[in-house]
């Protein structure tokens, strides 16, 4: 381990074996910790560390009952148990070494009094005994650092640990061991800011109490914490994980609070890191050395703020039937039903809940949220995360009154009269009017009862004379915001850190980066073959082409866009507008397509095209009369019913005709040329001559011209690209230009048409066209946690690094962060997901980019495809 000595304390972990067991001591903590095991026959037994460096004292005149601290100290307490030791083994008379328990009887700054039974009579010893005397605590309590000297040269220290029985007898099963304390010199520089640096809470509350849980005890918060971990993840919902301890002075209220469904929000710093409830609080008493007053434990584990919609009821205005895109229903479903309820899609910031994507049919009722929220869930198949809607604002100057339970702010906006009523407000007290340094977390917090425009005002504020008069920050709680974990929209940039380098003060390090990008398996023009067991209108020979293998290739002729994120001069389908045709009777205006979830809308002009039962050729329009219906025919097909405005054909035409929507709908529109200009939908040929935006689809193409090409439906995920660039001549800087052209086709499917093809094709493409960045590193809180990086008051974690968000990691001294490599940003990366180890004070981070998780939504939002990409 290294020790600082400014600090006076460890900051990376160590090791004790003690009987083959290793017993690890936490990094920012204290050397005692407790656990639990089998030993010499015993049900259970308590492991206690005493560390000999602890607190110095000297033995009075004998005889006598003082034990007079060699330097001042609060440290000890009237009540709590601690064991005393002498380096030469020889203690004055009178007092015994462990696994002997005394009991603080008196307690002041410069002398202790003892006694061997709680409140009993004080321990007089009768000389003064030889050696170096020491004393700690007996049980594992926080409120404290030890403090070995400062060491120039690597330097042994001594840690005994002795086992006790759950019942106080003494155990044979003891053993020593060697703690290697290194000289600063020697280890990495730690990160200097010494106010922030280990501030991790976690906070738990329900409506009315509440308390910060630190990884020390102080006022008024007498639990604290080990074994912190914390997990975020761009595909599913992130956990928490910890251990609470009690070791004495707990209240009822803060052991009422260890329970399941209590609300859950970790801070780091300034930030809300995570948030849910408790899923589970397993209690355990550790008696010790007395069955009166047993010191307790909390194995507690967490869960998503998901789970809290089980206590919601749905809106009544929203139990009826809907047939429409997933996301949009939900977002329905999770509406407030009352003022006092939670509005899960936020209420300052909309949520990333998509609207794209097929239609379902799905009827709300009034049963239980979560299980229909489940329910929708895996009907799509799309995985969600939630996040706490919180909010951070910093006080000025005499703004915050402590008789009065109040703080002013410039402005509290978005929020109006009363709009924080009911939540909790915590003093994240980073800078102290009295100079004291922080190094704990959050201490003092209160429930807010009203807010005017500029001034909040709590019912009571836990620890009120710990926050500053002036210049603090304070974080506002709120209620959870419902996301799809996947979100295509361009992610966020937040910081650059540097690969394995001595941390400077304005350096974000990351330690062990290993880089793990593939370059082997790069495929610049992709083939996708199938078999289509029946027979599908083929637009390019004005017939049906018969049952058969079926192939579709696109090339890697654009370079990639790493604003866009995407290729350049391309979009992508996003809105099912095509398909194949069930039946047109002669003369009706009933056409029927094959399959659900079409974004067909009134006064779209449709282009029809197939065989009549008379083997006759049709090639006409018809135009969209009212919304389509969705059913089910008595084979079992499920079909759209669309109605036009007039019959348009003079026979019946056979199944599998081809209809085509004069209007497309595309991510973006951007790089599609108009009027008229060719662009290429997968492997075909089309020319629009107009544009626009619809309210629920979103950006669009129409005015369709030249019928002479290829008419072949086209489903949401297929890529379409402009022809400025060819195979022949592709752009500089694409695949097809830094690779040439290497082919391979994969067999994908049976029973497959042109359009599923395509998806297939274009998700190849992404997937083998371009290197995926894959790689990862750790690194300490503080150089994880940045300093508003991100504005005041953003809703979403400000200066945290999130899962999903762009983040840069320079690997060399020359490396700049817009180094490109076969056009990408080689050192840019997307976090795919985090830890956090409170024990350690570290973050490990998984590193991607942001190609594979647009590649993997298309997957998610397209219809018909099987294929998952790993």
């Amino acid at each position: 381990m290294y020790h600082d000595a400014d600090r006076g304390e460890p900051w990376m972990t160590i090791t004790v074996a003690v009987d083959a067991y290793p017993r690890q001591i936490m990094s920012g903590q204290t050397f005692r910790v407790i656990d639990k095991t089998v030993c010499s026959g015993e049900t259970e037994v308590s492991f206690a560390t005493y560390v000999r460096e602890d607190k110095v004292w000297t033995a009075s005149a004998a005889p006598s009952t003082q034990i007079n601290l060699a330097t001042a100290s609060t440290l000890f307490a009237v009540g709590e148990r601690v064991v005393v030791f002498s380096n030469a083994a020889d203690l004055p008379l009178g007092l015994l070494p462990p696994p002997t328990v005394y009991w603080v009887k008196t307690a002041t700054s410069t002398y202790l009094e003892l006694s061997l039974t709680s409140g009993g009579a004080a321990i007089q010893y009768t000389d003064a005994g030889s050696g170096t005397f020491y004393i700690c605590h007996a049980t594992p309590y926080q409120n404290g650092t030890i403090k070995p000297c400062a060491v120039t040269t690597t330097t042994d220290r001594s840690v005994t640990m002795y086992v006790v029985s759950s019942t106080g007898s003494a155990s044979a099963a003891t053993s020593s061991n060697l703690i290697r304390i290194y000289p600063a010199a020697t280890a990495a520089a730690k990160p200097t800011s010494t106010t922030i640096y280990g501030r991790v809470s976690i906070f738990v509350y329900d409506a009315t109490n509440a308390t910060a849980i630190n990884r020390m005890k102080t006022t008024d918060n007498n639990l604290f914490f080990q074994d912190l971990k914390v997990t975020g993840s761009m595909n599913k919902a992130g956990t928490a994980s910890f251990k609470v301890y009690n070791a004495g002075g707990a209240t009822a209220t803060e052991k009422g609070l260890m329970v399941a469904e209590k609300n859950v929000a970790i801070i780091s710093g300034r930030n809300v890191i995570w948030s849910g409830k408790i899923l589970r609080a397993i209690q355990g008493k550790m008696s010790l050395f007395d069955t009166a007053s047993p010191a307790c434990t909390w194995t507690v584990e967490c869960e998503s703020d998901i789970s809290k919609m089980r206590k919601q009821p749905v809106k009544a205005a929203n139990q009826i039937a809907y047939s429409a895109p997933a996301g949009y229903i939900v977002s329905k479903l999770v509406e407030n039903s009352a003022a006092t309820d939670i509005d899960w899609r936020g209420v300052t910031e909309t949520s990333f809940i998509g609207w794209e994507g097929p239609n379902i049919n799905y009827t709300l009722t009034s049963s239980d949220m979560y299980d229909q929220f489940m329910t929708l869930a895996n009907i799509t198949g799309y995985d969600w995360r939630t996040r706490n809607n919180w909010l951070k604002y910093q006080y000025g100057a005499s703004k915050y009154t402590a008789a009065a339970k109040t703080v002013e702010l410039t402005a509290i906006t978005p929020y109006g009269v009363n709009g924080f009523a009911g939540r909790w407000l915590l003093f994240v007290n980073s800078t102290n009017a009295d100079a004291t340094a922080n190094n704990v977390g959050i201490r003092a917090y209160g429930n807010i009862a009203s807010n005017t425009a500029t001034v909040i005002t709590m019912t009571s504020i836990t620890n009120s004379d710990i926050p500053p008069a002036s210049s603090d920050y304070v974080i506002i709680l709120g209620n959870p915001v419902l996301d799809f974990a996947s979100d295509l929209r361009q992610p966020d940039y937040q910081c650059t850190f540097t690969a394995n380098k001595a941390r400077a003060a304005a350096l974000q390090n990351a330690y062990e980066m290993n880089d793990k990008s593939d370059f082997k398996a790069i495929i610049t023009k992709p083939g996708v073959k199938g078999k289509s067991t029946i027979p599908l209108w083929d637009g390019n020979l004005n017939e049906y082409a018969p049952a058969g293998t079926i192939v579709v290739s696109l090339p890697a002729k654009d370079a990639w866009s790493n604003p866009e994120q995407y290729f350049s001069n391309s979009s992508f389908v996003t809105f099912k507008t095509e398909g194949f045709i069930y039946s047109l009777p002669d003369s009706s205006t009933t056409l029927k397509l094959i399959g659900w979830d079409y974004a067909i809308q009134n006064n779209d002009t449709l282009l029809i095209s197939g065989k009549t039962v008379a083997g006759g050729n049709v090639a006409t329009t018809g135009t969209v009369n009212g919304a389509p219906t969705e059913s089910t025919e008595a084979d079992g097909t499920l079909v759209t019913v669309v109605t036009l405005d007039a019959g348009v054909v003079a026979d019946d035409l056979i199944k599998y005709g081809v209809v085509i929507n004069d209007k497309t709908f595309f991510k973006s529109i951007a790089s599609l040329p108009l009027n008229p200009s060719y662009i290429r939908i997968g492997s075909d040929r089309r020319a629009y001559t107009g544009s626009g935006t619809d309210a629920v689809y979103g950006p669009y193409l129409n005015g369709l011209v030249d019928l002479t090409e290829p008419r072949r439906p086209h489903l949401p995920g297929c890529l379409a690209t402009n022809e400025t660039y060819s195979e022949a001549a592709p752009q500089t800087g694409s695949p097809l230009n830094y690779f040439g052209l290497i082919e391979s086709t994969f067999t994908v499917d049976t029973n497959i048409t042109y359009g599923e093809l395509e998806i297939y094709a274009t998700n190849y493409l992404l997937s083998k066209s371009l290197y995926y960045k894959k790689g990862g590193f750790w690194s300490f809180i503080y150089d994880w946690f940045k300093t508003d990086l991100r504005p005041t008051n953003q809703v979403t974690e400000a200066g945290w690094i999130i899962e999903g968000g762009l983040i840069a990691v320079l690997q060399n001294t020359a490396d700049t962060a817009t180094d490109l490599e076969y056009g990408q940003y080689k050192n840019q990366w997307q976090v795919l997901g985090w830890t956090l180890d409170g024990n350690q004070m570290t973050v490990t981070c998984e590193l991607g980019d942001f190609e594979r998780n647009t590649n993997t939504l298309i997957n998610d939002k397209t219809t018909g495809i099987n294929y998952t990409i790993t």
